[in-house]
């Protein structure tokens, strides 16, 4: 279901239902992305979180699909933010099935540690990527987790790189990314690179 928002703030907009990847529920939702002082853009951004455990833990499985909004924050109005949401929810059953496609491509090491070695640099840049390695990127942080299709390894990938949690190579821990911005940026990236990917392998 949909429902209309106040266009100033940063709010989720959508849970449309639930889907099954690789035997997890998934679900979409949209999100109203928005600065507190009108300085940028307002945009929307959908996306995909999974259910991992039966007390209700969710975590994000998927990278960002922009639905932007052109105009100017103090021109927009909430009705457009509604019509331009159920794009979003049209699209869904084809962004299911382009996921379903994705569990039947399987990634030889190389591919693995080429997209790793990416997700490395779209968040720390490629003078200070070292300081990470590729191996706590591909990490298996639950059984549901293993596997080498191009879906699971985009996922493992895409979590360890936004939650951290695990050592960097001078053994602090490395941190969460909790600014809404950067999350959205570097899963655009990771999401861009599983599509050339798919078509590469596909």
């Amino acid at each position: 279901s949909l429902s209309m928002l106040d266009p100033r703030l940063n709010s989720r907009i959508i849970n449309h239902g639930q889907y099954n990847l690789d035997n997890v529920q998934v679900f979409p939702v949209i999100y109203l992305l928005n600065s507190h002082n009108a300085t940028h853009r307002l945009d929307l951004k959908g996306g995909l979180y999974a259910q991992i455990c039966a007390n209700g833990l969710t975590i994000m499985v998927s990278g960002s699909f922009s639905i932007h909004i052109s105009e100017k924050h103090k021109n927009v109005d909430p009705e457009r933010i509604y019509e331009d949401s159920k794009k979003y929810v049209e699209q869904i059953p084809a962004i299911f099935s382009k996921f379903e496609k994705w569990q039947k491509i399987e990634l030889d090491p190389e591919f693995q540690e080429a997209f790793a070695n990416y997700a490395r640099e779209i968040r720390w840049g490629i003078e200070k990527k070292d300081k990470v390695s590729t191996k706590s990127i591909l990490k298996i942080n639950r059984k549901e987790d293993a596997g080498n299709n191009l879906w699971t390894v985009y996922n493992r990938i895409q979590e360890n790189v936004m939650a951290g949690g695990f050592k960097a190579n001078n053994h602090r821990k490395v941190k969460r990314i909790n600014n809404i911005e950067r999350q959205h940026f570097i899963n655009d990236g990771l999401h861009q690179y599983a599509n050339q990917l798919a078509v590469a392998l596909g």
